[in-house]
């Protein structure tokens, strides 16, 4: 009995409740043709490869940005090495002028 006063109150289980959603002006199966499918297929493809497109030459930015500043790095690393050497020479050259004198 409480299902049938739910029913007539409009609960959950009432008729209005229970309606199929309005789906407008949707296709049933019967009206999608082959020639939909190809083109919902084309349209699918051509986004893919409008992303697809987007994310590689992003991703070819950002590598290079990154091979820019290891190259940086690396300069650097030659400059410290080359100072560093230098230095070395130099106090060695300062060690034997001290032990000559």
């Amino acid at each position: 009995m409480a299902a049938q006063a739910s029913y007539k109150d409009g609960g959950e289980d009432s008729e209005e409740s229970m309606q199929m959603p309005d789906f407008g002006t949707q296709p049933t199966s019967t009206q999608i043709t082959k020639s939909d499918l190809n083109e919902a297929l084309e349209n699918l493809s051509n986004k893919l490869i409008t992303i697809w497109k987007h994310r590689a030459d992003s991703l070819r930015k950002y590598i290079q940005e990154l091979g820019k500043r290891t190259s940086h790095m690396e300069d650097k690393c030659d400059e410290f090495a080359t100072a560093h050497n230098d230095l070395a020479t130099n106090v060695e050259q300062m060690v034997a002028k001290i032990e000559t004198m």
